[in-house]
């Protein structure tokens, strides 16, 4: 019981945090390319050697656009991102991954890109490029703290299996 109690405080106090943060803390998360255009032409991102991520951090960005990984910087102004020192790595993939690879790089280009947040989709336009992501986490996170995977020992520190009361010795259903 006393646990019970203990992993409702920790998730109470995490539900007031996470929900007065501020509205661009719902950039900060990994996110999975799941379409891509360039002025109006629809860019085949299924043909790409491994899928288009990017994770959003406070004051920069990094991925993968199917090919090579690529970082940078930013800063918010208003809904736009403001990007600076934008570089990636450099081989040489197949000419489909390339081209998912090139319309993202002109996307990201130290440039303005305006951004929008509809649910757990994160929409970029700049000039007649258009990208939208899907978040990989949920910023809510994906697991409640009472979930078997979660649950800590407070003793250890380490992550353990819960117990349903049913599971419970008498000893343990009494704490």
């Amino acid at each position: 019981m006393k646990k019970a109690l203990q992993i409702t405080g920790i998730s109470a106090i995490l539900t007031l945090f996470l929900g007065c943060s501020d509205e661009s803390a719902k950039l900060y998360n990994t996110w999975s390319l799941t379409a891509l255009s360039d002025s109006g032409k629809v860019v085949d991102i299924a043909k790409a050697e491994q899928p288009a991520t990017l994770t959003i951090e406070k004051s920069k960005f990094n991925g993968s656009a199917g090919c090579n990984g690529f970082f940078g910087g930013y800063t918010l102004s208003g809904d736009l991102l403001k990007t600076t020192s934008v570089g990636s790595t450099r081989k040489l993939c197949a000419p489909e991954s390339m081209a998912v690879e090139d319309t993202l790089m002109k996307l990201f280009a130290d440039t303005s890109i305006a951004f929008k947040i509809q649910g757990d989709t994160l929409v970029l336009e700049q000039g007649a490029i258009h990208a939208e992501f899907r978040t990989q986490v949920p910023a809510n996170m994906t697991q409640p703290l009472e979930s078997k995977e979660a649950e800590l020992s407070a003793e250890s520190g380490q992550a353990q299996p819960s117990q349903t009361a049913q599971e419970q010795t008498p000893q343990e259903q009494a704490q």
